[in-house]
Parts: structure tokens; C-alpha cells; sequence
């Protein structure tokens, strides 16, 4: 393939994997890319991201007028998105790249994921780009697109504060008198949770994630004789969640309970964080005081409490789907380990 031929041109590019890229490349020479990367074959650059050849299964020529988006038929595409989940630096050289063309792409692919609370790795870092590039540029459509950016972070998230205020309150009277291991403080921690893994997984929906989070218990079978999620569907409808959202986070409230799910780990991204949150808080100290409390309220001996540990507790550092949550569940779960050791010599 003659890659000579893509230089300064509009193209679709699409790699040996598969993954198709839209965008006005550089041809690299081997030399150069020897002397600058350490590779000695030729390749194209998109604005921050270098093909090399081996990489490429092929190339097509945009027409000059292919779409809405000059010779883009979306607003934006993988680059952008490529860009935005692996973090702020790569997002830093698209901004300011010498291509306006891509520099709206970036700004559209940034608002596009502000507007629907998706969760990528720096999103507050962006944020200050995109404040550096309206400070700096004079450009007409860059500044309109900044400052919608702007606009949006900021009415997502009073819109998505505003709703998790009221889902706590909800919960908080839900679980008014309820002491025993289910209870709203357990809740919030498992909010916690969620919301901390999310931050590290690319692509969730913080939204989702949060309310699905809050809710989790709301339907519990061990609390409530509710049937298909009505308390926790009746609170969404009447903060106005559209049914088929609602759906989204009954799927993930579902998919949480260690009883009805145990090593079936979710379908979605969401309900994965938002079991591994759940199951965070069954570990460590917390773990064992939520054990005891569960146990006292219902009546059980202490023995009875330690086989809850080897039939359940135990169990849940490898059952954890993210990374994030893999890593902070070898800790608390050897202190679980460590407090049975102790307690089965202090009982022996």
C-alpha cells in the first residue's frame, strides 16, 4: 500500500483490529518514525495517534463535501472517543492541534459525553482544557462549541446532584428503622463505592451508576414484599426518569443481590460496578460489623455469624469484576482473614 498518497488528505483508516479512525493524516517516513519512536516502518498519523503500516488494513479518501461535518458524516468519531477515554493528555493534543476541523470534533465528542454523565478518566482535567482553549482561541466555532461544553458539565451535574439529593433522602426514610446490616448508612457507602469505580471505568453512565447504587436495596426480598422493583421504580417516575432508563437501572438493582446472582456477574458495565460496591461493603471491617449487626437483629449466635463468613464472605475478593475493586478487595478481605484467625484463638 502506498501510504504517500494519504498525506494531508481526509481519510477513513481502519486497523488490523478492526477499529476504523476518521480524520486528516500525516504520512510518517520509516526514518523518521526510526528516529523519533523507535520503529523503523513508515506509518500515518492522525493528529495524536501513529499507524504504522503493519497496522493498517486499509485506507479510504473522504470527499471533500461528505457530510454535515465537512468531510465527516458524523460529528465526531473513534479518535475523539479513543481520545477522551484514555485521558487528558491525549484530549490536550487534539485541542490544540493546528486542525480546527479536529479540534470541533474533540469539543463534540467531549459534550456528547458531559450531557450523558459517561464516565471517562479525566473529566474535571478536560475541563480545564477546554476553559486554556476558550482563553486562547479566536476562532468563532471552537468558542461556541467551549463554551456549550461549559455550559452542559454544569447542568449535568446540578441535574445529577439534584437527583442523588433526593434519592438519598428517599432512602434515608426507607430505611428509617432498619439497623441491621441493610440499612441507609450501608447505602451510602455502597454510593461510595460505585461512584469511585466508575471514575476508572470508561464509558459507564454516572447516572445510572448512582441511581442504580442508591436503590439497590430499596426492593430487597430480605426487607420488602414489593414485586418487579415498585419501590424503586416508583421513586424514579416521579423524578421524571423516562421508563426505558428506569429499566436500565432495574436491570442493574437486579443484578446486585449475592443470593439471586452469586458468581453470574452482570451483562452491563454499570451493574457490574455497582455489584462489586455492594460486595466491597460485605468485606473488611465494615464486613464484619454488618455481619454481627445482621446476626443480633435476627437472633443468631456469634457461630453462627462466623459461618456467614466462610459461606459467603469469603468468597467475594474473586468474584469482583473490576479492577478497581479487585485490588481493594485484597485488603479487607485480609483483615476478614485475619480478624477470624484471631477469633477462632481467642474461642478455641
Amino acid at each position: 500500500m502506498d501510504l504517500w498518497q494519504y498525506d494531508d488528505r481526509c481519510v477513513r483508516l481502519t486497523t488490523d483490529t478492526g477499529e476504523v479512525f476518521d480524520g486528516i493524516c500525516m504520512h510518517n517516513s520509516a526514518d523518521y518514525n526510526e528516529h523519533e519512536f523507535g520503529v523503523a516502518e513508515e506509518g500515518l498519523q492522525i493528529t495524536c495517534m501513529l499507524f504504522y503500516a503493519g497496522q493498517i488494513r486499509s485506507v479510504e479518501i473522504l470527499p471533500e463535501n461528505g457530510g454535515p461535518y465537512s468531510p465527516f458524516t458524523d460529528p465526531y468519531g473513534n479518535l475523539e472517543l479513543t481520545a477522551a477515554e484514555d485521558g487528558a493528555a491525549l484530549t490536550d493534543e487534539i485541542l490544540f492541534c493546528e486542525e480546527p476541523v479536529h479540534v470541533l470534533r474533540m469539543l463534540r465528542c467531549l459534550e456528547a459525553l458531559y450531557r450523558s454523565c459517561t464516565s471517562f478518566p479525566d473529566r474535571d482535567e478536560d475541563l480545564v482544557l477546554v476553559r486554556k482553549l476558550l482563553s486562547e482561541t479566536d476562532d468563532v466555532s471552537v468558542r461556541s462549541a467551549a463554551e456549550q461544553i461549559l455550559r452542559t458539565a454544569q447542568d449535568t451535574e446540578e441535574e445529577l446532584k439534584a437527583l442523588t439529593d433526593k434519592a438519598v433522602a428517599y432512602i434515608t426514610d426507607l430505611f428509617r428503622n432498619d439497623a441491621g446490616g441493610h440499612d441507609a448508612e450501608h447505602t451510602l457507602r455502597v454510593w461510595a463505592n460505585a461512584i469511585r469505580i466508575a471514575r476508572n471505568e470508561p464509558g459507564c453512565s454516572l447516572k445510572t451508576v448512582a441511581l442504580g447504587a442508591l436503590l439497590h436495596d430499596a426492593d430487597d426480598h430480605k426487607l420488602f414484599k414489593t414485586e418487579n422493583n415498585a419501590n424503586a421504580r416508583g421513586f424514579l417516575s416521579a423524578n421524571g426518569i423516562p421508563d426505558r432508563e428506569a429499566d436500565r437501572i432495574c436491570e442493574v438493582i437486579n443484578s446486585v443481590s449475592f443470593s439471586r446472582n452469586r458468581d453470574r456477574s452482570p451483562e452491563t458495565l454499570e451493574g457490574k460496578i455497582v455489584q462489586d460496591a455492594d460486595r466491597l461493603d460485605a468485606l473488611g471491617a465494615v464486613g464484619i460489623a454488618r455481619t454481627f449487626a445482621f446476626g443480633g437483629e435476627h437472633g443468631r449466635p456469634l457461630s453462627d455469624s462466623l459461618q456467614h463468613f466462610r459461606d459467603k464472605l469469603l468468597l467475594l475478593k474473586d468474584l469482583m469484576n473490576t479492577q478497581t475493586a479487585k485490588a481493594e478487595a485484597v485488603h479487607r478481605h485480609e483483615f476478614l482473614v485475619e480478624f477470624m484467625k484471631e477469633y477462632e484463638k481467642e474461642t478455641e
